[in-house]
């Protein structure tokens, strides 16, 4: 199992795919950037999901899999997502639950205050990999936003409008992953502009009780959920103890579920006229590699390219000249000496000179 990953409750993420199609999405180019077995595409509703092409990225080898055989239409990329070789501005949604946790990941493409915790990459990534226009929606721990340093939230709201976000009460994920954790729900347009409300970006102290020794703490917490506690967080927030220190909590006490007070919170805070906008990225999903070349392995495809098998897909070789040149030349060879063997095993008789002669050029 990935460490730090949560299952996402299915009527929580039936509720994010509506707050889309809310806003005017259509459908188009959809990416998970840690689908696990693919939950958010389970589901999809069937007027997005017709004419929708999907892509999963799940680090995980057997939840990948499992995946692969429930969306064998999908492009599914088992690998990390810095290495799963996305190209920017190439998807029209991102929805997922992005990991949990403050383990650095090494991704050169952006700075380091957006790679310093798993949770901000996943969220910068995903901005950088959706195209202008189109849409984010992702569950994401708490400390995204109430972090004090604001650097990621700064730099994100410079090509990003945040739509919409609410924070869900702590045991929202405790019945699928028997576990306690404070996410939000945030949904983003990446516009190409700075936010013209970025009240998102700062923080600010508040004063919350601890009902176990009603003693009161200054807690730092997001502004803008601070400033709009009642619509933007679905419970009473408290202070609680943990081994840190005094820290935010958020508990839900109405009798009626909180999957279904979101909806409504949902389409209150977003803007009440599609915002969804530009012609969905034509798809194509990479060529399938033949059964006989194996994983990682180097070949030629019908064009001359020098290709890669990556998860089972034809990827093209990146790099400097000199160095695809010498990967080339070494192909060659091995293929050479490939076809020299299987005459040999063929019998005496056969003519070899060629594929010789070949070998040593």
């Amino acid at each position: 199992p990935v460490p730090q990953a949560f299952f996402s409750p299915p009527s929580i993420v039936r509720a994010m795919w509506d707050a889309l199609a809310h806003v005017g999405c259509e459908g188009g180019h959809v990416l998970e950037p840690a689908m696990g077995t693919g939950m958010f595409w389970g589901a999809m509703p069937p007027d997005l999901a017709f004419g929708s092409s999907l892509t999963g990225v799940e680090m995980d080898g057997i939840s990948g899999r499992i995946a692969r055989q429930l969306y064998p239409a999908s492009n599914i990329i088992i690998k990390r997502l810095q290495r799963a070789n996305l190209p920017e501005d190439s998807f029209d949604i991102v929805i997922g639950n992005v990991p949990f946790g403050q383990a650095p990941v090494n991704d050169s493409s952006l700075p380091a205050y957006l790679t310093n915790s798993i949770h901000t990459y996943f969220v910068a990534k995903s901005l950088q990999l959706v195209r202008p226009g189109g849409l984010v929606a992702l569950l994401v721990s708490r400390y995204f936003m109430d972090s004090k340093d604001s650097r990621a939230r700064e730099r994100l709201a410079e090509t990003s409008k945040l739509l919409a976000a609410i924070r869900l009460p702590n045991d929202t994920f405790k019945k699928l992953a028997g576990t306690e954790a404070l996410a939000d729900l945030l949904i983003f347009q990446r516009t190409g502009e700075p936010d013209d409300d970025p009240d998102w970006v700062q923080t600010k102290l508040v004063k919350l009780t601890d009902p176990l020794t009603d003693e009161v703490h200054e807690i730092r917490i997001n502004q803008r959920l601070a400033d709009y506690e009642d619509y933007m967080m679905l419970g009473k927030p408290i202070a609680t103890s943990s081994a840190y220190g005094p820290t935010f909590d958020l508990v839900w006490h109405s009798k009626k579920p909180v999957y279904k007070s979101l909806p409504d919170a949902l389409r209150y805070l977003l803007p009440s006229e599609p915002v969804y906008s530009g012609e969905p990225v034509a798809y194509e999903p990479p060529a399938q590699v033949d059964d006989g070349i194996q994983e990682g392995a180097y070949f030629f495809g019908s064009d001359g390219r020098l290709l890669q098998n990556q998860n089972g897909q034809q990827v093209a070789v990146q790099g400097a000249k000199t160095t695809i040149a010498r990967i080339a030349g070494m192909v060659k060879v091995r293929d050479a000496a490939r076809i020299l063997l299987e005459k040999n095993l063929e019998g005496p008789d056969v003519e070899v000179a060629p594929s010789q002669k070949a070998l040593v050029l």
